[in-house]
C-alpha cells in the first residue's frame, strides 16, 4: 500500500472493540484488510494498517490484547504477520491490568520490526506485579525466542530450544 516512503515509527494504544460492535463496518474490513476475520477484534486491523505505513525497518509499539497469540479469530493474522513484519519484543502483563477499569484480556506490549528477515526475539511473561523498570526485567528475566513460532498454528512464546524441540517431536 505505501511503497516508498513511511514512518520510522507507529506506537499506539488500538481501542478495545468487541468485534459484536463492528456489525455495521466487517464488509469494509473484510475488503480492506488480509488480516480480516469475522470475530476479530479491532486492534488487529490496527496492527495490519501501523505496519503498511511504516518505512522498511520501521518499528511498530503497541499495547493491546494478547489474544493473537492463540484466540480462532486471530488465525489470519498469524499467517498474515510474518509477511511484513517480526517481533523484536513481547511483554505479556499476566494477570496485571496496567489501565483502571479496563477490559483488556492478557495485555501485551508489541514490538515489531517492519521486516520479513527471520530472527530471535525477546518475549517477557510478568508473574506477580508489574516491575519497576520493564526494559530491565525483559532484559534480566525475559526469554530469547525462535523465530520459527511464525510456522505455528498457535504462537507459543518460549526459549529457542524449546521450539526445536518441539519442532522435532
Amino acid at each position: 500500500v505505501f511503497a516508498a516512503g513511511g514512518f520510522h515509527c507507529v506506537i499506539g494504544n488500538p481501542p478495545y472493540i468487541r468485534q459484536e460492535w463492528l456489525a455495521p463496518y466487517k464488509p469494509g474490513f473484510q475488503r480492506e484488510f488480509a488480516c480480516y476475520s469475522g470475530t476479530a477484534d479491532a486492534y488487529l486491523y490496527f496492527f495490519e494498517r501501523g505496519l503498511q505505513v511504516l518505512a522498511t525497518g520501521g518499528r511498530l509499539g503497541f499495547i493491546t490484547s494478547g489474544s493473537f497469540n492463540n484466540a480462532n479469530f486471530a488465525a489470519p493474522f498469524r499467517r498474515w504477520l510474518p509477511t511484513l513484519g517480526r517481533f523484536t519484543y513481547v511483554v505479556n502483563f499476566g494477570e496485571n491490568q496496567p489501565f483502571e477499569d479496563a477490559e483488556m484480556v492478557y495485555p501485551t506490549i508489541s514490538i515489531i520490526r517492519k521486516d520479513t528477515e527471520p530472527r530471535p526475539f525477546r518475549f517477557y511473561f510478568m508473574h506477580g506485579k508489574i516491575p519497576e523498570s520493564i526494559p530491565e526485567a525483559v532484559a534480566t528475566d525475559g526469554i530469547d525466542c525462535d523465530d520459527t513460532v511464525f510456522g505455528q498454528a498457535e504462537w507459543r512464546f518460549q526459549p529457542a530450544p524449546v521450539t526445536a524441540l518441539f519442532n522435532r517431536l
